[in-house]
């Protein structure tokens, strides 16, 4: 298969790659930078190149206790003396901001790899030094999940050390091309990411080591053949707009598709892309690095099995909650059970059998009431079945109402009741429906608390289509901003200042088992509006 005759431009290559690298000599000042190492660590090519790479990078002067510094100066005369690569751990290493940006200090994390380039006589002629910013990842692991993830990297760091034989292997098979053409082929070559060049009508030109593993194809099977054939049929217009991008000088970051391999097997990665330009500034072709994330998206899908294990066991804690408030409200029918059976004692004494027999049935009815919360909540605590039947919406939204009475009346809310007539019955839970609306009207309440106008809305009426009944709960609260809405049901997702932001999760699970929806929207009224359905009764549907 024939080649392209114009050999690409190998220092823009290295300067428009995507990754994070820089090449020392020996005595380790800096001789080459990419653009995006530039980026990375706010400096400029012009203002670094041929200075002492310390001199550039040095450790923070508010940190007496920092070893960015020493452990690179410790990792590059390893490089030196055994002359071959060495890999490090992750290293906190803060970066100066140049003067416009404010000065001093920034917090940066990363993880480098130094590498030997050799001339044809077995001499360190460079030293590549490649980095990657983990800076957001570090910090976004602060928890367990980030000790986990710290001792995950010092395993694939190890491994890595393993690896690194081979690859110095692979960097002294290279060291008698030209200067440009072993920089590139080394910085490639140390990847362990798919890179790729191509012309701008996607022909390849470059294909490295870690592509022939990922993808089963050889270089010899590739250079000079179109990219199209590791892409799947129906993503095939996918390579249209990359190079339509590049051929107009935009890069294209991270974005996740699906690439085929040589066997057939569709895998996922991830995919960056850069136009490639030479001296003149004239756009020659594209850099393209895929990284396979077949694994990270499986450790996702792990992660969010785990974790709707973790909601349901969290419903223990939010139950528990709610245990803590429901014990109060019990009191109100209690109560009534004591004074029923005291004024029982004074009628039976001073009216007769008749008006105490009445009594009676009053105290047995708040009896049977209690006795049914507590077991419905135990029975949910503990996973038991739902109790499903046909009931009247209204009466069950009063109930739920006289439940947080106590709460609109300490914080001072007007409640307006309306429900539209007539309304059929719908199939429900009673308690646990009972649950979703004290639960939304509670929200509404704490969403007014710096409101002049405190007004809880309840009201109730059927769908068009008559199958639902609608439960709309509105505030005149300060309304949600666009980016708790967007993920307001997601779990763990809360705008206060405590609690675990399971509740709305849990409403919403309640209500979709049920056979409706629950959604949120602003209202007229500045505030928000929490809707919910419920299927009504068939056998009542059909008698309407």
């Amino acid at each position: 298969m024939n080649r392209p005759d114009v050999e690409p431009d190998f220092r823009a290559l290295f300067e428009s790659a995507p990754g994070l690298y820089l090449v020392l000599d020996p005595g380790l000042a800096i001789i080459a930078v990419s653009n995006a190492y530039c980026a990375a660590t706010m400096t400029k090519r012009d203002e670094i190149v041929g200075r002492s790479l310390f001199d550039v990078f040095p450790d923070n002067p508010d940190e007496p206790d920092a070893t960015g510094a020493t452990n690179l100066k410790a990792s590059l005369a390893r490089v030196q003396t055994c002359l071959r690569p060495d890999a490090m751990a992750l290293q906190k290493y803060d970066i100066r901001r140049p003067d416009t940006e404010g000065g001093g200090f920034e917090v940066r994390y990363w993880s480098p790899l130094n590498a030997p380039v050799l001339d044809g006589a077995g001499k360190l002629r460079w030293i590549i030094h490649r980095v990657e910013d983990v800076t957001e990842l570090v910090r976004a692991r602060s928890d367990a999940s980030h000790l986990r993830e710290f001792r995950e990297q010092h395993r694939i760091v190890s491994e890595l050390r393993a690896a690194n034989s081979a690859l110095a292997d692979k960097i002294e098979e290279n060291t008698r091309l030209q200067r440009d053409r072993f920089l590139l082929a080394s910085i490639v070559a140390s990847s362990d990411d798919a890179i790729l060049a191509k012309t701008l009508d996607g022909i390849v030109l470059s294909w490295n080591a870690s592509a022939e593993k990922m993808f089963g194809y050889s270089s010899e099977e590739m250079v000079g053949r179109s990219v199209a054939a590791i892409f799947p049929p129906d993503l095939l217009e996918e390579e249209d707009k990359i190079l339509k991008r590049l051929r107009a000088g935009q890069p294209i970051h991270e974005f996740e598709t699906r690439r085929r391999r040589k066997d057939g097997i569709d895998i996922d990665v991830s995919v960056t892309a850069a136009p490639i330009y030479d001296a003149a500034g004239r756009i020659l072709g594209g850099s393209t690095i895929m990284r396979d994330i077949g694994e990270r998206k499986r450790t996702q899908e792990r992660l969010h099995d785990l974790q709707s294990e973790l909601i349901h066991l969290s419903r223990w804690n939010t139950m528990g909650m709610m245990a803590s408030t429901l014990a109060h409200e019990l009191n109100q029918p209690l109560a009534a059970i004591a004074n029923y059976t005291s004024a029982l004692r004074r009628m039976t004494e001073e009216k007769g059998d008749a008006v105490a027999s009445d009594v009676l049935d009053k105290v047995l009815k708040q009896r049977t009431r209690a006795s049914q919360i507590v077991e419905r909540l135990r029975n949910q605590v503990a996973g038991g079945e739902s109790h499903r039947q046909p009931e009247s919406v209204e009466d069950v939204a009063r109930e739920a109402i006289e439940l947080v009475s106590p709460i609109t009346s300490r914080a001072r809310v007007r409640t307006v009741f309306e429900a539209a007539r007539p309304l059929p019955r719908a199939i429900l839970d009673r308690i646990q429906i009972q649950q979703v609306m004290t639960n939304l009207m509670r929200n509404a309440v704490e969403a007014m608390e710096g409101s002049k106008v405190r007004r809880l809305q309840i009201g109730i009426a059927c769908t068009g289509d008559g199958k639902f009944i609608q439960i709309d709960i509105a505030d005149t609260g300060a309304g949600l901003s666009e980016s708790v809405a967007a993920r307001l049901f997601q779990p763990f997702v809360t705008t206060k200042s405590s609690g675990m932001g399971l509740g709305l999760s849990i409403c919403r699970d309640i209500v979709e088992t049920h056979g409706g929806k629950l959604w949120a929207r602003a209202n007229d009224l500045s505030g928000t509006t929490f809707s919910f359905t419920l299927p009504v009764d068939p056998p009542t549907a059909e008698a309407a």
